[in-house]
């Protein structure tokens, strides 16, 4: 039915003028240059061609200037994630010639785009020669695992979401206890609901010394989203979700809500810009890698 409607309707108006969305058909008509790997600085070692690892940067590296004024730090999860990963002797692949998972396009149903977007970045992640992909984007991970199998050779590329690779391996990684926290954890509906993981998320975020994990009222399979999913829809019943979302975090008597979705940590951070509520519904807002790499080495570095 989206499929027909973006054939035979004028589109909706989007959120944010449609610039996510004009930015995605770009990267699918092929013609962009991009500029993905300036963020790599400092520390983080990657590969840019070969590897047994590839790690998908997805549309992050485009957050922070479409969303500066939310004051959100877009990319302070893939930072996190490849320090965590060269931390466990992986020196992943990011690739310049990334383009958008293509999720948000076969969701408001431009199928073609999305189409083009995933031959090519299917022949990208196989010419690599990774046999794993690992994302911290929720809506990536669930598009490149169910999504994709028709593009990349029946599936045999496995994909994982970062927090399923660190709930493997957080013996390797020694975290040690820092200053007490009590956190709580949004459940990105892409990673519960549609893949099922949810215990992952949990078992890392518990296992960090010093950390106190508390559930919201609704959590798990009855945990409730954070409404802005796909960049198409960003109206008073989604603001009302997100508030009611919030309150809810803050209810716990946690000083940090964690997710496991750039996405969810931007859709809160705006609801928070809402002048009327102020600090009624503030509340520190992380990504998984990001805590557990505050827990390993301290704050994660810039």
């Amino acid at each position: 039915m989206r499929a027909a409607a973006h054939e035979n309707l004028p589109e909706p108006e989007c959120p944010h003028g449609g610039a996510m969305q004009s930015l995605m058909r770009m990267m699918a008509a092929g013609e962009t240059k991009q500029n993905r790997l300036e963020w790599l600085v400092g520390d983080l070692r990657t590969s840019q061609e070969v590897g047994e690892v590839f790690y998908w940067t997805g549309c992050s590296v485009y957050y922070d200037a479409f969303f500066s004024d939310f004051g959100v730090d877009a990319l302070g999860g893939n930072k996190a994630a490849i320090r965590l990963l060269n931390r466990l002797g992986i020196q992943p692949v990011v690739s310049p010639g990334e383009r958008c998972c293509g999720h948000d396009l076969l969701w408001n149903g431009n199928v073609a785009d999305f189409e083009r977007l995933a031959k090519h970045n299917a022949a990208l992640v196989a010419k690599s020669g990774a046999t794993t992909l690992v994302a911290s984007c929720a809506e990536c991970v669930r598009t490149l695992k169910l999504d994709y199998p028709w593009h990349n050779g029946g599936g045999r590329l496995r994909v994982l979401h970062i927090s399923e690779l660190l709930a493997q391996r957080m013996n390797d990684l020694k975290p040690a206890e820092t200053d007490r926290r009590t956190i709580t954890y949004q459940d990105p509906c892409r990673l519960g609901r549609h893949l099922g993981v949810y215990d992952a998320p949990r078992s890392v975020l518990a296992s960090l010394p010093g950390t106190n994990l508390v559930e919201m009222g609704r959590s798990g399979k009855r945990a409730i989203c954070c409404a802005g999913g796909t960049w198409s829809n960003c109206d008073r019943y989604a603001k009302r979700i997100q508030v009611e979302r919030l309150h809810e975090a803050r209810s716990t008597g946690a000083d940090t809500l964690v997710t496991a979705c750039p996405k969810c940590k931007i859709h809160f951070r705006c609801a928070m810009q809402d002048p009327n509520l102020g600090d009624e519904i503030r509340i520190e807002l992380r990504e998984i890698a990001e805590v557990v790499w505050e827990a390993v080495v301290g704050r994660a570095e810039e």
